[in-house]
């Protein structure tokens, strides 16, 4: 019992300091950008990832604290340190290694790639890399912010061989409203929110929307070889918008998210996506620690998972390009 005394004593020198930030926060917005902004650049160089109450100030002023990374295969990212999508990079150079395998088995040299819902950057990053000068990346981010970071890293990469998009796609060309998370959730901002009361905590802004079919017609685009697509539940739109494409005799394989409550607030669910890439002509597969494994006819409705969207005419020779990768299909 002797030894309580301390303990609450420091819970409740604690809870003094996170509350003086937090009024600080509030009431002396510019002092406390500085704050931030001097705690972020000591804890980026030496090594550490966000405090709590790191996270709670910036979340409150919508504050954004970038680092420098470099990635495994060599080319440098800027990325939002405060944001938790980010931090797998920010500590190991490198995230989601199942999807970022997969792609580097599927894309060559020469072909053409799509990163829609880019973020700012990573997959551009990789994919730019491997299908070199002769080959293209086209990128879209609709966030403002974020794709100015975007296009910063495609300065400081030299990159040549990336379009990049400020706008999203969609089901048709028109003026879009994006809900803009806090910057702990960033990767979260969306077209959609759950409610109007999950509205009011959210800052929003207008983008413009475009299809998929439109931008290659207007851009002189024939084909797009590969896809990676994570536009927080507005997929089914976006295969919508590109009909055409999506059934054509060389249509595109596609690395796709299936976010089930993303894709709620915008009216529509996994299985409703799953069957119009189905109708599409597409066999679906999720991707998983131990491989590929075949989408259930009903598809799980409150999970959020990864997909491998393959032309059927396209799968055997996918499968057999993955190899030990697509053993879950191979036994069952």
């Amino acid at each position: 019992m002797e030894g309580l005394g301390p303990t609450i004593r420091r819970k409740a020198w604690k809870r003094a300091v996170s509350e003086l930030a937090m009024w600080t926060t509030s009431k002396i917005p510019h002092l406390t950008r500085w704050g931030l902004w001097s705690w972020a650049k000591a804890s980026i160089l030496l090594g550490h990832q966000p405090h709590d109450l790191f996270y709670r100030m910036a979340n409150e002023l919508y504050y954004r604290a970038y680092a420098v990374r470099r990635l495994r295969n060599g080319m440098r990212i800027r990325l939002v340190w405060n944001d938790l999508s980010h931090a797998q990079i920010f500590k190991t150079g490198w995230t989601d290694a199942q999807n970022v395998e997969i792609l580097s088995a599927i894309l060559f040299p020469g072909m053409v790639f799509f990163d829609v819902g880019a973020n700012v950057g990573f997959y551009t990053l990789v994919a730019s890399r491997i299908v070199g000068k002769d080959g293209e990346v086209h990128s879209f981010e609709p966030n403002p912010e974020t794709f100015g970071c975007f296009k910063e890293n495609l300065r400081i990469n030299a990159l040549e061989n990336v379009f990049a998009n400020q706008f999203a796609l969609s089901d048709s060309k028109q003026t879009g409203r994006l809900y803009l998370h806090r910057p702990q959730f960033q990767g979260g901002t969306s077209l959609g929110v759950a409610s109007p009361e999950d509205a009011l905590d959210k800052r929003v802004c207008d983008v413009s929307c475009g299809t998929l079919d439109d931008y290659l017609r207007d851009s002189h685009r024939e084909r797009i070889d590969v896809m990676k697509v994570d536009v927080e539940g507005a997929e089914v739109k976006l295969l919508r918008g590109g009909a055409s494409i999506l059934q054509a005799e060389d249509r595109p394989i596609i690395l796709m998210e299936f976010n089930s409550g993303a894709l709620k607030k915008i009216g529509h669910t996994c299985k409703e996506l799953a069957d119009l890439a189905v109708g599409y002509g597409y066999d679906l597969f999720r991707v998983t620690d131990l491989g590929l494994s075949p989408l259930e006819e009903n598809p799980p409705s409150d999970f959020t998972y990864d997909c491998l969207l393959s032309p059927k005419s396209k799968t055997a020779g996918v499968l057999a390009i993955l190899g030990p990768r697509s053993i879950r299909i191979q036994g069952c």
